[in-house]
């Protein structure tokens, strides 16, 4: 299994761990098809992707497919400017526009 972490999904040249994410792929994968993208919970206050690895790689190992495993911007206390719903989603959808560039066919 290849591991390739903190791949920012967002065209803008400064760093957001926020906005970037993990991607595991198996070890005989020479063209990814498929990818399953597992976007955490965390009631979009809480958790991040690292916190998920395990799961990424079991994943992967289990159906020998790619997982992509993304970071989103999280409502934070004290935080300005706030971050507030929908932004939390157009990250989201923000990442199903890179798999473009890898010519994924399916994503999951």
């Amino acid at each position: 299994m290849r591991v390739d972490l903190n791949i920012p999904y967002i065209p803008d040249s400064r760093r957001d761990p926020f906005r970037e994410f993990d991607l595991y792929l198996p070890s005989d994968a020479s063209t990814m098809g498929t990818l399953v993208c597992f976007i955490h919970g965390g009631a979009w206050r809480t958790e991040d992707k690292k916190d998920h690895a395990v799961l990424a790689e079991k994943l992967v190992r289990h159906t020998g497919l790619a997982v992509a495993v993304p970071n989103y911007r999280l409502t934070l206390d004290m935080q300005d400017p706030p971050v507030r719903h929908p932004l939390h989603a157009k990250d989201i959808l923000q990442l199903d526009d890179f798999p473009q560039h890898f010519k994924i066919q399916n994503i999951f």
